[in-house]
């Protein structure tokens, strides 16, 4: 399963677990979401992608 995590100031702010995990949609999930991030932590953040097993 793949996650990412929203890094500010050096910390994990949020974890986002998409439900679809198709690749086209895991690209479209953050897409929807970087506007509301922008308006949340400003310019000043970093999306990372990570794997996990459940």
């Amino acid at each position: 399963m793949v996650v990412f995590d929203i890094v500010c100031d050096g910390e994990i702010r949020e974890t986002f677990r998409p439900s679809n995990q198709n690749r086209r949609e895991l690209y479209w999930f953050i897409v929807d979401r970087l506007p509301l991030l922008r308006q949340k932590y400003g310019h000043s953040f970093t999306v990372y992608r990570r794997s996990i097993q459940e």
